[in-house]
């Protein structure tokens, strides 16, 4: 069964967190860290998001505050 549809937040702000599986890394290289990294910008530039604050953890992936 498919998880309900998110609520969109007219202030448009959401809060985004990656875990990995059964706690082991998210990111078990650093060039899988840039790849993310690298991702991520592409994406911004593509549909206009602004990422405000972020962090990037071992185990928790990264917490990501976006417009």
């Amino acid at each position: 069964m498919a998880r309900p549809l998110r609520m969109e937040s007219e202030a448009g702000v959401y809060h985004v967190l990656n875990r990995g599986n059964h706690r082991t890394d998210v990111f078990r290289t650093e060039k899988a860290k840039a790849a993310f990294l690298q991702c991520l910008g592409e994406a911004c530039q593509k549909t206009g998001w602004q990422v405000h604050t972020w962090c990037l953890r071992q185990k928790k992936g990264g917490r990501l505050q976006m417009l």
